[in-house]
């Protein structure tokens, strides 16, 4: 923790040892909230999130999460945060192409007195969705907006999903495709040749290249 009440003069405040690796972090007036990568392996992924107050430095709760955490996000009002599950693919298998089970979701959790509400939580199905590995979407980035929506991007999926407080998928979409010059399509054994193009859609572009 760091004290950037003077941006020109950063201060150390201490450290607080984490079971795992922190993947993301966000605040809700003194409390921070930490999500934990506790997994054991690509095929057991398992997380934790942590409430931890800022002014003591000491936890307060933590939830277990059935799944490998990555980014967070704090709704507006306080009310809740929403966690995407994204279980880390293999890289070393299949070229890291999906579909690579357990597949991903997104979880909510509701805060009350600046503490997580374990019983709370809101898992939602994001299977089905995407074009591309429909049963195995990978959440990777996940916002809230004014009103309470939270919006999440399936990276390797190449979608996007909105979701309202409740949980329920209001809207999704793709992210679109696009064509590419002057790039370094072909593996030469780390040189880097920018004289390729893909013109194919983004979904043969997945399964050509992982």
């Amino acid at each position: 923790m760091i004290d950037i009440n003077d941006p020109r003069n950063p201060k150390a405040l201490g450290n607080i040892k984490m079971p795992g690796e922190p993947t993301a972090v966000s605040v809700i007036g003194d409390t921070s909230f930490v999500a934990v990568n506790t997994s054991e392996s690509y095929k057991n992924p398992s997380g934790k999130v942590h409430a931890i107050n800022l002014k003591s430095q000491k936890k307060i709760n933590r939830c277990k999460l059935w799944g490998q955490p990555d980014s967070t996000a704090c709704s507006p009002d306080g009310s809740f945060i929403s966690i995407a599950i994204v279980n880390e693919r293999d890289e070393g298998l299949q070229n890291g192409r999906i579909p690579q089970m357990p597949a991903r979701n997104l979880v909510m959790i509701s805060v009350g007195d600046g503490s997580l509400v374990c019983g709370s939580m809101n898992w939602v199905n994001m299977t089905g969705l995407a074009s591309i590995g429909t049963e195995d979407p990978e959440p990777e980035f996940v916002d809230i907006n004014d009103i309470g929506e939270t919006v999440l991007t399936l990276q390797e999926n190449n979608h996007i999903a909105v979701v309202d407080q409740d949980g329920k998928i209001s809207s999704h979409f793709s992210a679109g495709t696009t064509h590419l010059e002057k790039i370094d399509a072909l593996d030469e054994r780390g040189a880097l040749i920018f004289n390729g193009s893909q013109k194919t859609d983004f979904e043969s572009l997945m399964v050509s290249n992982g």
